[in-house]
């Protein structure tokens, strides 16, 4: 969000229209997002382009935070909470507070649906939220914040505060 303030020119209040159309690109009604998400890439690169950016390096910098929506590793989990980590030729579990730049853990590829391991780049810290404990189908227990986003049985990617505002149901299919 702030790489569109400062590159593109977005004003600060309108940055997070660019995080939800990427971010809403593997939800319902695709087509939709998909053309929100070309709006907004052409809306970047134009801005970037006006404030001195090449063409190129502006459409490479948008496919860049295209590539981190898919891979960011989302952490709103509690702090205890173990993640599959690649070390050396194997996956180990380690707690999530002991993540570290340059570890190898799993996150879920949302454009395939996939699971797959990416390399830590950066820990940020969001400070402290309410914790609420969620009990699946299948009896596993995950402690998120309203934040997490879970998939539906519908296929789309929901914060938690959405999955209980509208009634829906977590997929508990593709989960570990």
């Amino acid at each position: 969000m702030r790489l569109c303030s400062v590159v593109a020119g977005f004003p600060e209040a309108e940055t997070d229209t660019i995080r939800r159309n990427i971010m809403k690109r593997s939800a319902s009604k695709k087509d939709d997002a998909a053309a929100d998400a070309r709006k907004a890439k052409e809306e970047f690169v134009t801005g970037a382009i006006k404030n001195g950016v090449l063409a190129k390096v502006a459409d490479d910098l948008y496919e860049k935070i295209l590539y981190f929506s898919g891979y960011g590793f989302n952490a709103c989990v509690h702090f205890s909470t173990e993640v599959d980590t690649y070390v050396g030729s194997k996956v180990v579990k380690k707690q999530i507070q002991h993540i570290e730049p340059g570890d190898i853990v799993m996150t879920r590829d949302e454009s395939t649906g996939s699971d797959v391991f990416t390399k830590v780049v950066k820990r940020h810290h969001n400070g402290v939220k309410k914790l609420y404990e969620v009990t699946l189908d299948t009896g596993e227990k995950v402690k998120c914040t309203m934040d997490h986003k879970f998939r539906t049985t519908d296929g789309r990617m929901l914060p938690l505060k959405k999955i209980l505002e509208h009634k829906l149901s977590i997929a508990t299919k593709s989960l570990r």
